[in-house]
């Protein structure tokens, strides 16, 4: 079987599935297995079908990629009615208008205090214990 050939690309989706099927199996018995033994046997069996599916991707990819390029400027001709089969028929309907986003709100405005009528008293006694200036013995 050649690599690429439509064969060959439906061999390796059939692969990759029973391969990630697997792998779910795997999981599933990890999370359910407590000897380490086992864990540890079953962590490496998902390593390795790990690498097994990431190594069919990157075929399945480069055969991709291959195939793309291929068909790169190749057949430009027989592309555009097929380009043509795909646009829509109908005009697509146009976009909303953009709605801006709302406005951050404005902090709240501090009330200007009222006008004193009479200005204030003298300071009172600290709360640490020295007394205030008017009270002291040398009048200072």
């Amino acid at each position: 079987m050649e690599v690429g050939s439509q064969e060959w690309i439906d061999d390796s989706l059939a692969r990759l599935d029973d391969l990630e099927r697997q792998r779910g199996e795997v999981e599933n018995a990890l999370e359910s297995e407590s000897d380490a033994g086992a864990l540890q046997r079953l962590s490496t069996t998902l390593q390795g079908l790990d690498a097994q599916i990431q190594a069919l991707y990157e075929q399945l990819e480069a055969v991709a990629d291959d195939d793309a390029d291929a068909n790169d400027g190749e057949g430009d001709e027989a592309a555009a009615p097929a380009e043509a089969a795909s646009v829509p028929t109908e005009p697509e309907p146009e976009p909303a208008p953009a709605v801006a986003a709302p406005a951050e709100p404005r902090p709240a405005e501090m009330p200007a205090a009222a006008p004193m009528a009479a200005p204030m008293a003298a300071a009172a006694d600290s709360p640490f214990g020295a007394p205030a200036a008017r009270d002291r013995p040398d009048g200072a």
